[in-house]
């Protein structure tokens, strides 16, 4: 796992995010092996948010990267403001069980690369649906 630093507060406070941006909405287990596999593969990451309460990493990406955005499992919002970020339709942006987590040890910047988190995120659930196994099937007891 990734060393992380938890910062609360309305924005990441270290590195600075763009005016406009997009955001990926994704749960939080396929969220963080993307995240694992970017610094495994020494990508460089930007802050996101973690929402406790809805299960989700929020990460900002790229500007204009909503519109080609496929990667099964996840979502991605445009023209996104830090005041703006949501965790989801209907939710209130200022949520409070969101915190912003910035990746150590990786090498950093405002947002994270839409296309390394776009492969990144297809290839893990590629991976889940190789990996996954139908469970034994039981022969009915003859009496």
């Amino acid at each position: 796992m990734t060393p992380l630093t938890v910062q609360y507060g309305e924005a990441p406070q270290s590195l600075v995010l763009p005016e406009v941006f997009d955001v990926v909405r994704v749960g939080l287990g396929l969220g963080l092996r993307a995240v694992d596999h970017l610094a495994e593969t020494k990508r460089a990451a930007g802050p996101f948010l973690r929402c406790r309460l809805h299960s989700v990493l929020l990460i900002p990406v790229d500007f204009g990267s909503a519109d080609r955005w496929r990667a099964p499992h996840s979502e991605c919002s445009r023209h996104t403001t830090v005041g703006t970020i949501r965790c989801g339709q209907g939710y209130d942006p200022a949520c409070q069980s969101r915190v912003w987590v910035e990746p150590l040890g990786l090498k950093t910047c405002a947002v994270t690369d839409s296309v390394a988190l776009h492969d990144v995120l297809s290839l893990q659930r590629s991976r889940l649906a190789r990996g996954a196994r139908q469970p034994p099937v039981r022969e009915p007891s003859r009496v």
